[in-house]
Parts: structure tokens; C-alpha cells; sequence
């Protein structure tokens, strides 16, 4: 994926101008990125299998009610 592409996401719809890529690793690729319909900078990771995105979004749950 090139710096300045638009894509959308396949599960929301929402679009995003991809920024300077950020890291990558095991799961797929991370961006900077703005949505079109808003100015606030995100960051985007893209992967090609689904399966392991749903991996990692179930373990970024777990400590979300952790005190630290």
C-alpha cells in the first residue's frame, strides 16, 4: 500500500487516506491515516487474513479492565 492512497474499509465502509507507514509485523502493517469525513489522525493496521485480525483485537481486549 503506497502513502496518499484512499481505501475503505471492508466491514465499516468508512474511507482513509494512508499515511507514512508506521510498523509492521506478524498480524499486517500499520499506517498513519486520516478518515475522509473527519481530520482526526488515526492509526490503521491492514492485514490480509481476517482470522488473525480477530486474533489480535480479542487479545487487545483482555487488559482493558486492568488497573494499569
Amino acid at each position: 500500500m503506497n502513502t496518499g492512497a484512499v481505501i475503505a474499509s471492508p466491514d465499516t465502509g468508512e474511507w482513509y487516506l494512508l499515511g507514512e507507514e508506521l510498523g509492521a509485523g506478524g498480524f499486517g502493517v500499520a499506517f498513519g491515516c486520516t478518515p475522509l469525513d473527519d481530520d482526526r489522525p488515526l492509526c490503521l493496521k491492514l492485514t490480509m487474513a481476517q482470522e488473525s485480525w480477530r486474533r489480535e483485537t480479542n487479545l487487545a481486549e483482555l487488559p482493558r479492565d486492568h488497573a494499569r
